[in-house]
């Protein structure tokens, strides 16, 4: 076919084309098969890389039957719900630092995150107290009533910090002891 990363078998029953080279590249790979005169019966992919999978989903459209065989690992990254055209910039922004989230999950990330917001706010409001990241942390946890221990395995700091943490909280929060710390929390989530 005169192309890298995409090739025609012809076997008994039609052809098999291994690997799709990049995107775009449908037109030549279906030309290349009607000129043999033998009809694509199945797409092999030896790997998800974007320069070997480019091109699949335009050939699975015009080929519909076509039999599509890949590995169980690259089934679970295909099967991503982003397009395989976006693929290479979503590992590009992975590379340069950005988060890759699955469009499924983020709806509940984002509501998750909205929650914590609110009840991060209703704190504040009450207390006119300013936590850190951290405190804001440990308050939570105490909210769900944690040990010293579990807030020390939990947050992957000493349990020494945690008890540090916990009375520069109360101080903040002006509040004399953990139970009434966690009841404050526990009364800003109505």
């Amino acid at each position: 076919m005169g192309m890298v990363n995409a090739y025609l078998v012809s076997e008994d029953d039609g052809l098999t084309v291994i690997d799709t080279t990049i995107g775009g590249s449908e037109g030549r790979i279906i030309a290349a098969a009607e000129a043999s005169g033998a009809p694509i019966v199945r797409i092999l992919l030896t790997h998800a890389h974007g320069d070997h999978v480019g091109s699949l989903d335009a050939l699975k459209e015009r080929l519909p039957d076509a039999e599509v065989i890949v590995s169980t690992r690259d089934t679970r990254l295909l099967a991503k719900d982003m397009s395989l055209e976006r693929l290479p910039d979503a590992i590009r922004g992975v590379v340069e630092g950005e988060v890759a989230l699955p469009r499924r999950h983020a709806q509940h990330l984002l509501e998750e995150l909205r929650g914590r917001d609110i009840l991060r706010v209703r704190v504040a409001a009450r207390t006119n107290a300013a936590l850190t990241d951290r405190e804001w942390e440990v308050l939570q946890l105490l909210g769900e009533r944690a040990s010293t221990a579990e807030m020390s395995q939990r947050l992957r700091i000493s349990q020494v910090t945690v008890r540090r943490h916990v009375s520069t909280l109360l101080g903040k929060l002006g509040v004399g002891d953990r139970e009434s710390a966690a009841e404050l929390i526990r009364r800003s989530v109505d």
